[in-house]
């Protein structure tokens, strides 16, 4: 049982050979046949986030990658974002002049290096396709692995090496390393600091996005909700109105979902369902953990494109009934490990302490 990245030129005498007669290799191109075709990061999958450009979304990720990027001649093309083919989505260098850098967003001012664009746009956005949008085909994938003797994934590409920036990177390779739970950060993971005081008053400056565990049965009215209630009336106004009467832009009132709440200019509150009924069932608490990994996912996504920090109680550690070395590790994987700095707070009422 294995999984192996190789050249989609090779011939199939070639593959068997280097990988063994009963290797089963599946093509992860755009000239794929379905379902594998999907991983191409020029398939249509739509509703894909732009990074840095809230509300906007693209139909590939190879219309954020080219929409993005700004040339002498021309800077982004949001066309590319719309386009539903995987014909017609390349910007070449013959047609508009030496790359410049690729834009931090569509409306952004800063221009990022290869690099760095490589890290905060093209990784999170393929790895959102994967998560949102893939997720049938990984399942299938893994059965394939847990099955045949060896897997391999066919790409044009075969580097695997995020700092080779001599080369495009292989979207067959990010497959790999995701299903293999090693998917590439940046650099150093950001920090998780710990600090003593208040949550409801979030340190530091810049845009900053206070995080809760609610439950989905629509009740707010012991545990941390008090505090959140007593600064700011709207959270709890907008989530009683999730589960009764959502608002258009409310995602489905269910586990793993998150509504986000403006409370100030660049200040907001994430109502995560993380808590399945408010009580013991059969001994089990009701902290999901899945759940809080997968609302905390879309945590991430939501402070990237807005370049906010993280900031939290010790969720789902009171009435959920959860222990924080199983969330602790949750927090690293799902934000500190995509560059989002998280503040974790033990309530002091004097505020600031050490930490």
């Amino acid at each position: 049982m294995s999984l192996h990245v190789a050249s989609r030129r090779l011939q199939p005498k070639t593959i068997a050979k280097r990988y063994g007669p009963e290797a089963c290799a599946l093509d992860l191109t755009s000239r794929g046949e379905a379902p594998w075709v999907r991983f191409s990061p020029f398939f249509p999958l739509g509703g894909i986030p732009v990074p840095f450009s809230p509300g906007v979304e693209s139909q590939s990720v190879e219309g954020i990658w080219q929409g993005l990027k700004v040339f002498e001649s021309s800077d982004v093309d949001p066309s590319k974002l719309e386009l539903t083919s995987t014909k017609g989505l390349k910007r070449t260098v013959r047609r508009f002049g030496r790359v410049l850098g690729h834009r931090r967003g569509v409306a952004g001012a800063d221009l990022l290096d290869y690099r760095t664009a490589r890290f905060e746009i093209y990784l999170p956005a393929y790895r959102w396709a994967l998560e949102h949008r893939l997720q049938a085909e990984l399942a299938e994938l893994r059965g394939l692995v847990e099955s045949e003797e060896s897997v391999v994934l066919l790409d044009y590409e075969t580097n695997c090496d995020l700092e080779d920036l001599g080369k495009p990177l292989s979207h067959a390779g990010l497959v790999k390393r995701y299903l293999e739970g090693d998917w590439p950060s940046g650099g150093e993971p950001a920090p998780i600091r710990y600090r003593k005081g208040d949550a409801t008053r979030p340190e530091g400056s810049g845009p900053r996005l206070l995080v809760h565990v609610a439950n989905d049965r629509g009740f707010w009215g012991k545990g941390f909700v008090l505090a959140i209630s007593k600064r700011w009336r709207e959270p709890e106004r907008r989530f009683k109105a999730w589960r009764k009467e959502p608002a258009a832009s409310d995602p489905p009132f269910e586990l793993g979902e998150v509504q986000f709440v403006e409370v100030e200019p660049e200040l907001w509150v994430a109502n995560l369902i993380g808590q399945e009924g408010i009580r013991k069932s059969k001994g089990v608490p009701p902290v999901r953990y899945e759940a809080i990994r997968a609302g905390l996912r879309r945590v991430a996504e939501f402070a990237q494109d807005r370049g906010a920090s993280v900031h939290m109680p010790r969720i789902a550690c009171g009435l959920a009934g959860g222990k924080w070395d199983h969330i602790e590790p949750i927090l690293r994987d799902t934000l500190s490990a995509r560059g989002v700095e998280v503040s974790v707070y033990d309530y002091s009422p004097r505020g600031r302490g050490p930490g």
